[in-house]
């Protein structure tokens, strides 16, 4: 009779495991937040690029 061949991982495989998978998530959504940040930036510089209505209105909040 053979016995089945299991593939069962020990808690610190698992662990190691969990960390490598955390890590990777991590690494995902800093990505992601610089990402919206990067096209916020995007967005603003394009639009004060484009509008002079825009770009006074700006000038005038930051320097009163």
């Amino acid at each position: 009779m053979k016995v089945a061949n299991t593939n069962t991982l020990t808690n610190k495989e698992t662990i190691t495991l969990n960390e490598d998978v955390a890590l990777h998530d991590f690494k995902n959504s800093l990505l992601i937040v610089s990402l919206l940040i990067n096209a916020f930036i995007f967005t603003t510089w394009l639009t004060l690029q484009v509008t002079d209505q825009y770009n006074t209105a700006v000038i005038r909040a930051l320097f009163g």
